[in-house]
């Protein structure tokens, strides 16, 4: 594109203000399409479609077999056999992530625990301070490529195209990025 490029780290929460402004001219991080996020910023096409999922530590999901019917239950620790458990538990969610208002309207029973950032939800699922987290299947399949401590379960959660992000004051830079998604795909890259 001929544009030098500067990367910023930020927390995850602040990226659509400091995108709506023009602190920023751009975002990669992973960010769902939603309507809510389209009143503020421009997103470019989709270039990929994602599942959020739950996950918890291994020893707080029942096994499969836990989930036949009449399976007794051999411990009276917090178990999940479905997403449907969350409900009344601690769900750990990273601020400004679509997960924030997922959990607090699916389950409306659940103490929704936000963190900064991905790694502070990670940590708090890990030393049981919350009882399962949300995320992106790719996230998380990055996490429990190092912690096998932590596993996703039940169904996914819903899914969403991911795009980049862009100021609505800045639709040359949106095109310009679309372009190149479909010259990128063209060629095989």
């Amino acid at each position: 594109q001929g544009k030098r490029v500067t990367f910023a780290q930020m927390p995850f929460g602040g990226l659509i203000a400091a995108n709506a402004s023009g602190k920023i001219d751009m975002i990669v991080a992973g960010m769902f399409i939603t309507e809510e996020r389209k009143q503020r910023i421009a997103f470019s096409d989709p270039y990929y479609e994602t599942n959020g999922r739950a996950y918890a530590r291994t020893a707080n999901i029942a096994p499969a077999s836990a989930s036949a019917p009449g399976a007794a239950t051999a411990t009276a620790r917090p178990m999940f056999v479905s997403t449907d458990d969350l409900d009344g538990k601690r769900i750990g969610v990273q601020l400004g992530t679509v997960y924030d208002l997922y959990a607090t309207t699916t389950y409306p029973r659940a103490t929704v625990v936000q963190f900064p950032s991905y790694q502070d939800m990670t940590l708090a699922v890990s030393a049981g301070k919350v009882d399962a987290g949300l995320s992106d299947v790719e996230t998380l399949a990055e996490l429990t490529m190092t912690n096998t401590a932590l596993v996703p379960f039940g169904e996914p959660l819903f899914s969403s195209p991911v795009g980049a992000g862009f100021a609505k004051s800045n639709p040359e830079l949106r095109r310009a990025f679309n372009a190149f998604l479909t010259q990128i795909r063209a060629d095989g890259v």
